[in-house]
């Protein structure tokens, strides 16, 4: 094998440098503002709206969701990209939930909030009963927090897969109208 002249090999790196001239925060930069418009591209539409009319009862219950802006991949055998669900009802019930996942949970556990730039926050959550659904029941506190903030993160436990964090937009969350309560 015939050694390449110097000359060569500083031609090619020429060629090479002059091809990679941006700076390192440039690319950063824009690497960054990628991960942004892929990130928005994907990320769920802001808040659905809905009722549910009990038959037995007859009394109407309204209720507001909003999927997470990111998704988690979660270990067998609940693999596959993810997203949180986050649930409110007029009574001023918060509920959590994934499609797949198994919540680690008994009775009641502690989950971290953080609402805009605030610090985050330990609240009280309880177990549905389906071990991908958590619910805060009637956290007064914590829903004002929520209907006047623009982005919550939620840190929730799964089994054997440590704390998820899934980011919600929450801004925009529109009043319910006034539900009958009366049976007839």
């Amino acid at each position: 094998m015939k050694p390449l002249p110097v000359a060569s090999i500083a031609i090619a790196l020429g060629v090479i440098t002059v091809g990679c001239s941006r700076e390192p925060t440039e690319i950063r930069d824009q690497d960054a503002k990628t991960a942004e418009l892929a990130v928005a591209s994907i990320a769920p539409e802001g808040w659905s709206y809905s009722s549910y009319k009990d038959k037995m009862t007859e009394e109407t219950t309204s209720y507001a969701w909003v999927k997470s802006n990111n998704t988690v991949e979660l270990k067998f055998p609940y693999e596959g990209t993810q997203r949180g669900e986050l649930t409110i009802h007029d009574r001023g019930g918060v509920d959590f939930g994934i499609e797949k996942g198994q919540i680690e949970c008994r009775d009641s556990c502690l989950l971290f909030v953080k609402f805009d730039d605030a610090k985050a926050t330990e609240y009280r959550w309880y177990a549905s009963g389906d071990e991908r659904r958590l619910l805060n029941i009637y956290d007064k506190a914590m829903l004002a927090r929520l209907t006047s903030a623009n982005h919550m993160t939620l840190r929730v436990f799964f089994y054997q897969n440590g704390f998820q964090d899934f980011e919600f937009t929450v801004a925009g969350l529109k009043p319910f109208p006034k539900a009958d309560r009366n049976s007839t």
